[in-house]
């Protein structure tokens, strides 16, 4: 039983995918899974900006982590995510303008994945529970993560509220929209771009 449970499963790219996701205190922690055995495992120490962030936010946190961090895995395929914050599951079938700010941009990341969160109770994530709780202390990232953790945290430095620039201020109004709309139908470019757009890049390009 200690052998078979000493090595990490190869991938099976017919069978379902699980993430196993939690937040701690002070750190993330999550496993890929497959017929309930890893795959791959990471953990990571919050910063001190993350440390202040409410649980809902440290549990989206731990599920943009994981994501970005099995990528090779994650990315084109339907992905299931285990959470023990029961919130998430409304929080991911909302409208991105009725989440808050720090949320929306959490979410913004998640976009390119194709996750469903389902809520387990806590005791069932072990391997998650133990990652977030004995976290690596000193990982290095690297790429757009990185970029994105550091552009958020010096958003909140800098004291943004949540109430600032809500997506609906951003809205144009009618008269605006058929301006935009009038002047695009008249740009030769972009009405190429909205054929590529709405038919897909040719075959041959001439």
């Amino acid at each position: 039983m200690l052998k078979l449970i000493a090595f990490t499963q190869v991938l099976q790219p017919e069978k379902e995918l699980v993430i196993q996701c939690d937040a701690s205190e002070g750190g993330l922690g999550a496993a890929l899974l497959q017929d309930d055995r890893p795959i791959a495992y990471a953990s990571r120490a919050l910063n001190s900006t993350e440390r202040n962030y409410a649980q809902i936010e440290k549990e989206l946190l731990a599920i943009v982590f994981a994501a970005e961090r099995f990528y090779q895995y994650t990315f084109g395929r339907p992905v299931c995510v285990d959470s023990d914050h029961k919130p998430l599951e409304t929080i991911f079938v909302k409208p991105l303008v009725s989440v808050p700010r720090r949320l929306q941009r959490m979410l913004m990341r998640l976009q390119m994945y194709d996750l469903s969160v389902r809520y387990k109770r806590g005791t069932e994530l072990y391997l998650a529970d133990t990652l977030s709780r004995h976290y690596l202390t000193a990982v290095q990232e690297t790429g757009e993560a990185n970029v994105l953790n550091y552009l958020s945290d010096v958003e909140i430095e800098q004291g943004e509220h949540e109430e600032i620039m809500e997506i609906n201020q951003l809205l144009a109004s009618e008269d605006v929209a058929n301006m935009y709309r009038d002047k695009t139908d008249q740009d030769e470019d972009l009405q190429v771009l909205k054929r590529v757009i709405q038919s897909g890049w040719p075959v041959v390009i001439i």
